[in-house]
């Protein structure tokens, strides 16, 4: 769990549905619980993520630095809370996303124009984890790897962290993907 971990997860609702809501309600805000998996994860420190509105869009998601993700949480299951919001997004920004996913340069070069997108603000996220097998063998190798995992994640922790004031604004987090930043 991370961040505020103390919200319901009962009525949680998909992206798209979410979407829908927000766009009904005519708001400029709209808080929700939202479930399905992580499409794509700040690979760096774990500070941004995004989640499948459809196969073409993702729901990009931020937590104001107030918590971090495993930067290996990719394709992993969560639910989280928030609040959804409509921002305009700098072309500064969305080339830093860009150069983040490992675009090329003619590709940032193409990018001219600011974009208003909605946008998640996750108070809390859980991730879910699969179910477990009954077995010991498989317990062993799921210690082994989490062992691993936590290693891995300790060195990258010491590094690659740096000042991310740049990351206040969002990027283009719809229609590309995003990696590390």
């Amino acid at each position: 769990n991370y961040g505020d971990s103390t919200f319901a997860v009962d009525e949680a609702v998909s992206a798209a549905a979410f979407v829908a809501q927000f766009e009904a309600s005519g708001k400029d805000t709209l808080w929700a619980t939202i479930e399905g998996p992580i499409t794509q994860v700040c690979e760096a420190k774990g500070c941004w993520m995004s989640t499948a509105i459809d196969t073409a869009n993702n729901l990009f998601v931020d937590y104001d630095y107030e918590f971090l993700l495993p930067t290996n949480s990719q394709g992993q299951s969560m639910v989280m809370h928030g609040y959804g919001y409509f921002d305009t997004t700098s072309v500064a920004q969305l080339q830093h996303y860009a150069q983040d996913r490992g675009a090329s340069e003619e590709e940032i070069a193409a990018i001219t124009e600011p974009k208003v997108e909605l946008l998640f603000k996750a108070t809390g996220v859980k991730i879910v984890l699969p179910e477990r097998q009954e077995t010991a063998e498989v317990d062993v190798e799921v210690a082994e790897t989490h062992e691993h995992d936590e290693e891995a994640h300790d060195e990258h922790d010491h590094a690659a962290h740096g000042d991310h004031s740049e990351h206040e604004a969002h990027g283009d987090h719809s229609e590309h993907e995003h990696g590390a930043h």
